[in-house]
């Protein structure tokens, strides 16, 4: 995202690799030969790839070869959109999350069943009763019950799960993947009633968040600029009506002054206008599915360049195996990118299964961090209706990880693990990708703490200086035995969860919940002063003041300290002075 240098990423990810073996001492190995390459290939618009080269060693002896490529996408998302095109986007993204939450049961399947995967995954159902609701849900689907429930609200699912079957006794969980929250008891034989419940709570719930979280977006932003051409009012004319009287000091005040110190303003808040235009652009380029508008050119591009670069390199003969790591809106194009590429080796091959997936198998590991993509299905998905058949449609056309590369033969081929944290708003848990019939997960995810505050800037790129993400992508890179077992009877071996990690998380949400306090202050400000109420006024002007002055400080006041560095601390120097 954003205009980043070509190499730049490439680059710090080798360094980073580099400096994880180096602090271990011998016991993590060494890279050596780096070298940078230029490879002649046949692409639609390129006739080379660059590349580096590096060798990994290990108690003296040559474990392997490694080449580091970059699939590059920048320059197709070059110019970006203006800051207002962003908030416009923004805004229109806020009735998809509406229709969300108005939606009948039967709709946006692939949401709703990436919930219950969250709930068997933190423990709060059981995989038995899960698999049950889906299977539930998608008979639910079918002609003959849409006849009978036309509306297909959640009352009339429960109705209907009631007369259709109970499931077999629940099984007691036996592992807690997610150890940082606790597994409640889950009484034997229960009904299907109360898994219901939660699981229809927990569907409103992240429906409430995604909806919240993009207005809330949008007002931080407008907040900010109001503030900022209201203090740029206040400083030009040396009074503080434009805080506690702000109607009769813009009447007052002219067309001419008004249109300077509003310039004024928009200058102060300039660095957030660049900030929206270079970084969520790219989102609203990507988060663009319909093919009539003008952005998803961009989006098709991308698409191309990514897939391409794949292909050419699972291809090579001298190729044995490959490690995918992405960060960001990366994730999400690396995952339909994969998805995109299978379909081509389909065709290719003349959809030949076999063919196809001797090549897409070389693909082991998928490491994404800071990922968007659960988020981005809430914000960008939308129907122009409720039809039977589109859902089905377009659940099967748009493809999951059921198929190559992520599964082969039926069996899970790629090793994929999420690395999240709640400090980082942009990113959380993947489940939407999962298979919507065979309830197995497909992804792995790894709550981590990256800094203790919220500054989601620092938050969003600091996975490559912890300590978890860095020391499984060094294993990955350099360690076989990591690699899914071929016949699916051994279980992978998986990242451990940090220590601390839920307890993290509650602060960062009333940390955040704090943060989208500020739009509300700003907005009180403004009602108390248009109502002539300049007291109430200069009070919710000082709150938003203080909030905004907590936010700058986190973000640039300071040099956080992060939680789980893979480098130790610098040692302290011969003259520093005693305690």
């Amino acid at each position: 995202m954003g205009n980043s240098r070509r190499y730049d990423n490439l680059s710090h990810l080798i360094d980073t690799l580099d400096l994880y073996a180096e602090v271990g001492k011998g016991t993590r190995g060494k890279w050596s030969r780096l070298k940078p390459r230029r490879w002649h290939v046949d692409l639609k618009d390129r006739d080379h790839l660059y590349y580096v080269r590096a060798t990994y060693t290990k108690d003296n002896i040559r474990y392997q070869n490694v080449r580091f490529f970059e699939a590059y996408w920048a320059p197709k998302m070059a110019g970006g959109l203006p800051a207002l095109d962003v908030l416009k986007w923004f805004a229109l993204q806020v009735p998809k999350a509406v229709i969300h939450l108005r939606a009948p049961w039967r709709s946006f399947v692939r949401t709703r069943i990436s919930v219950l995967y969250q709930l068997v995954e933190r423990g709060t159902i059981d995989r038995t009763a899960a698999q049950a609701m889906a299977s539930l849900l998608d008979e639910f689907s079918h002609i003959e019950r849409i006849r009978k429930y036309p509306q297909s609200t959640f009352k009339q699912f429960q109705k209907y799960s009631r007369a259709a079957r109970l499931v077999p006794p629940f099984k007691k969980v036996k592992k807690n993947i997610c150890p940082a929250r606790p597994v409640p008891p889950f009484v034997a034989s229960s009904p299907l009633e109360q898994p219901l419940a939660i699981w229809e709570k927990a569907c409103r719930a992240e429906n409430w968040k995604a909806l919240l979280t993009s207005v809330g977006f949008i007002g931080l932003v407008v907040s900010v600029f109001v503030f900022s051409v209201t203090l740029a009012a206040s400083v030009v004319s040396w009074s503080t009506a434009p805080f506690v009287d702000p109607i009769d000091f813009w009447r007052a005040e002219g067309l001419g002054r008004s249109v300077a110190q509003v310039m004024f303003g928009l200058l102060l808040a300039s660095p957030l206008n660049g900030f929206l235009a270079e970084y969520f652009g790219d989102v609203a380029y990507w988060g663009t599915y319909d093919e009539n508008d003008t952005k998803y050119e961009k989006r098709r591009a991308v698409l191309e360049l990514c897939t391409e670069t794949l292909e050419v390199i699972v291809q090579d003969p001298k190729c044995e195996r490959v490690v995918i790591a992405a960060h960001s809106l990366g994730s999400r194009v690396t995952y339909e990118s994969l998805l995109y590429m299978n379909y081509r080796r389909l065709q290719d091959n003349g959809n030949d299964e076999t063919a196809a997936a001797d090549e897409l198998a070389k693909i082991k590991h998928l490491i994404t961090y800071g990922s968007p993509i659960d988020k981005m299905h809430y914000f960008t998905e939308s129907r122009s209706g409720f039809s039977r058949h589109y859902e089905r449609t377009y659940n099967k056309l748009t493809g999951d990880a059921s198929k190559l590369p992520f599964k082969k033969n039926g069996v899970p081929n790629i090793l994929w693990v999420n690395f999240h944290t709640a400090g980082d708003a942009i990113s959380g848990p993947i489940e939407t990708p999962n298979d919507l019939e065979d309830f197995t997960p497909m992804i792995f995810n790894v709550p981590v703490v990256n800094y203790d505050n919220i500054n989601m800037g620092k938050n969003h790129t600091g996975y490559f200086d912890n300590n978890a993400v860095v020391g499984w992508l060094h294993r990955v890179i350099t360690e076989t035995a990591l690699d899914r077992d071929p016949l699916g009877n051994v279980e992978p071996q998986l990242p451990d969860t940090p220590e601390g990690v839920h307890e993290y998380g509650q602060r960062a949400a009333r940390m955040y919940r704090g943060l989208l306090a500020y739009p509300v202050a700003v907005l009180a400000a403004l009602g108390m002063g248009g109502l002539g109420v300049p007291a109430l006024a200069g009070l919710a002007w000082a709150m938003s003041a203080a909030l905004l002055g907590v936010m700058v400080w986190n973000i640039a006041g300071h040099a956080p300290r992060h939680a789980n560095p893979f480098l130790p601390p610098p040692p302290e120097t011969a003259d520093a002075p005693q305690p």
